[in-house]
């Protein structure tokens, strides 16, 4: 009967590990869409639905790292360009 149990767990195991890396995938997404801010009405909590606090957790908790750096802003899209001559 324990062998049983111990096909099961895995199956278990291996269905955890798939929804965290989906989790992870997920967060990772929104963060690139809102240009690795969390919080604020334009941050990736408010578009995933979620308090700011449980999305740093779950960013902790998944280790995503270099959000400020990964995820940077658009260009200026006011910049001009200037050629030197």
């Amino acid at each position: 009967m324990s062998r049983a149990f111990g096909h099961a767990r895995s199956r278990v195991s291996t269905f955890n590990r798939v929804l965290a890396q989906q989790e992870k995938e997920i967060i990772e997404t929104a963060l690139e869409e809102c240009y690795g801010q969390v919080s604020g009405p334009s941050g990736a909590a408010t578009k995933l639905g979620l308090p700011a606090r449980t999305l740093d957790s779950k960013i902790k908790r998944l280790k995503i790292e270099n959000i400020g750096s990964r995820f940077q802003g658009p260009a200026d899209p006011f910049r001009i360009e200037r050629k030197t001559t």
